[in-house]
Parts: C-alpha cells; sequence; structure tokens
C-alpha cells in the first residue's frame, strides 16, 4: 500500500452478523479449541478423596504414591463440544511447581499452559456403564505407576511371545480363557478394570496398560507407540 493512500474496508463487513452467523461461528470456534490446552478450556480440581481410596484399594498404590498431585481436568462448559459432558475423564499427575500453580486461592484468572502434567489415569466408558470403578491407568504413566504397585495382583507378568501374539489379533483383544495357563490364572480372579501387562524379558521391563473386560483383554497401546 502507497503511502499516504487510505484503506477502505467493505461496507458489508461493518454490519451485524445474523445470529444464524454467529451460531455457525461460535460452534466452528468450539470444535476449533475442543481439545486442546490452553487459556480457560479446561478446569482442574484435585482428586476426590473416594477416588483416591478407590486407586489405594483396586491398584494398590502405596502411600508413598503422591496422591496430592492428581488432579481432574474438565473441558470448561463453553468449550465443550455437544454430546461431550466434560466430566473430568483425564485425571493429571501435577507437577509441585504446577500444583502451587493450581492451588492459588479461587479468582477469575486464566493461564496458558503448555503441558499441565502427565495423564495418569482416565475414565474408561465401558467400566462406567457396567458401574464398576471406572478408572483405569494410562500406558505412558505405566512406568511410574508400577513402582508404587509392588504386590498389586494388577501388574500380571507377561510373557514376550505372548505379547506378540496379542498385539497381533484383532483390535489387540484376546478371550481370558485362550491366555497360556500361568497368566489366566493371574487374571481370571481379578474384577473388571485396568491391569498392567509386565513384560521382563526385556531390559528395562516393557510395561502397558490393558483393559481387563467380562470375558477378554484388550491391550491399550497405539500403533505409533509400538
Amino acid at each position: 500500500q502507497a503511502p499516504g493512500a487510505v484503506e477502505v474496508t467493505r461496507l458489508d463487513r461493518l454490519r451485524e452478523p445474523s445470529q444464524d452467523e454467529q451460531r455457525r461461528a461460535k460452534k466452528e470456534e468450539k470444535r476449533r479449541m475442543h481439545g486442546r490446552s490452553a487459556t480457560g478450556r479446561y478446569t482442574y480440581c484435585p482428586i476426590e478423596p473416594k477416588a483416591v481410596q478407590h486407586l489405594r484399594d483396586f491398584y494398590g498404590l502405596s502411600d508413598r504414591f503422591p496422591f496430592t498431585h492428581l488432579y481432574t481436568r474438565t473441558l470448561a462448559e463453553e468449550y465443550a463440544a455437544e454430546g461431550d459432558e466434560g466430566d473430568g475423564t483425564s485425571v493429571l499427575l501435577v507437577s509441585a511447581a504446577m500444583k502451587a500453580l493450581l492451588d492459588l486461592p479461587a479468582q477469575r484468572l486464566r493461564y496458558k499452559v503448555i503441558n499441565t502434567g502427565l495423564k495418569a489415569f482416565e475414565r474408561d466408558r465401558l467400566l462406567h456403564k457396567e458401574g464398576v470403578f471406572g478408572l483405569r491407568p494410562r500406558t505412558e504413566a505405566a512406568d511410574l505407576l508400577v513402582p508404587f504397585m509392588a504386590g498389586s495382583p494388577r501388574v500380571v507378568p507377561l510373557a514376550l511371545a505372548e505379547l506378540v501374539r496379542i498385539l497381533e489379533t484383532k483390535d489387540k483383544t484376546v478371550g481370558v480363557s485362550s491366555l497360556p495357563g500361568p497368566t489366566r490364572a493371574l487374571v481370571e480372579p481379578l474384577p473388571m478394570g485396568g491391569i498392567i501387562w509386565a513384560v521382563r524379558e526385556l531390559q528395562p521391563p516393557l510395561h502397558l496398560v490393558a483393559l481387563r473386560a467380562r470375558h477378554t483383554v484388550n491391550t491399550l497401546v497405539a500403533n505409533e507407540t509400538l
């Protein structure tokens, strides 16, 4: 644009958008924002005491585990996509510095955070539907969780050859009855919920999260991770 030139704005851009246009723009903004961690899109609350007790009892987490660093993450109502209940599906393990920030007295402040913490647990819709304890570990947190689960029956040793067989099946799902005898004996008595496969033939050991459903076990790992 030449020096001294005047920029002309089209008149149709100065008019107020219609209600339909505003609704479409709002929906588009929700879709664009949904699922991205940035200013004001999520609220964080310390995990409820009853959930802490469930984690202790169900997964055998020891008292050394930093339970006070667990926070539920809920999508703020104004950004929730249609059909998303925003019910705190993710439980994050946060650092001491992040905990200090989240524990500041309640104010109408919003922060832009690049990485809030490690996704340690998440609500599983299948378990929730079955009416059982619905939080299961996330694979990215398995290595951190296992040292706090000494003696827990939900850490299940698995032979490397058996893991390969499972990963080659459709959806990485096998029937409990098809597991090798020693593994089946450990899995069969377990109620529905998350388990952690421990492949100790590898060094360091490989830990993968699986879902023990009513009659099957589904190993929850993406091909990209493998």
